[in-house]
């Protein structure tokens, strides 16, 4: 099948039959940008359900799956028929968020125009797996500063220190995930035990060290 039929039995199979969707009624919990609670709820935002979904893409042999950070929003782009062939005004963009519905460049103007924001071409410049993590690390930021869950802010400030990968970063991410429970056991609640979810964040956007397309 080509690119476009496989993204569509997919479309169908995840959010008609099990029921991925968007997280509209609590947009802002910061569990819709953790990759376990998302599973459990079928529930999360754009780049947390954009992130299962490159996963899945990738397992159905639809490799070149790009992330779009639009301001606002977050959209993956697939490689189309046309855009194959080098006709860049043919570029196929899904919305995870909104049931995996398939946006035109045009789609995506009106999209950002719908933010209040003018339109600037480097918006549809992909993301690097990079950015995209410190997109979800501002997310999860500025969820926790509202709560004033001081362990937690303090390690996602920590575990900025590994976003540049080396060869020490699985260590440093390992130790992050173990010290909050050791140095804040009385404060750190139950319910704030979701450390070892940003190991598994770190694996994901590293294993997404795609070529760069010309």
């Amino acid at each position: 099948k080509d690119v476009r039929s496989k993204i569509q039995l997919l479309n169908e199979f995840l959010f008609s039959e099990v029921g991925f969707r968007g997280n509209v009624d609590n947009y802002y919990d910061y569990r819709n940008s953790l990759l376990n609670h998302v599973l459990d709820t079928k529930q999360g935002i754009p780049l947390s359900l954009s992130a299962l979904y490159v996963c899945i893409c990738r397992c159905i042999g639809v490799e070149h799956v790009d992330m779009i950070g639009l301001p606002g929003h977050f959209l993956l782009e697939i490689p189309s028929d046309d855009a194959l062939d080098n006709n860049s005004n043919s570029r196929l963009f899904i919305d995870v968020f909104n049931g995996g519905r398939f946006l035109s460049i045009q789609d995506c103007r009106n999209l950002v125009a719908s933010y209040g924001y003018p339109w600037g071409e480097s918006m549809l410049e992909k993301v690097s797996p990079q950015l995209a993590l410190k997109r979800m690390l501002n997310n999860l930021e500025q969820c926790h500063k509202g709560d004033k869950n001081m362990p937690l802010l303090m390690q996602l400030q920590l575990l900025r220190i590994t976003e540049r990968s080396n060869s020490n970063s699985n260590i440093m991410c390992e130790f992050l995930t173990r010290f909050p429970a050791v140095l804040f056991q009385e404060s750190l609640s139950k319910q704030y035990l979701t450390a070892p979810i940003y190991l598994q964040v770190m694996h994901f956007f590293e294993s997404q060290q795609l070529p760069n397309r010309h």
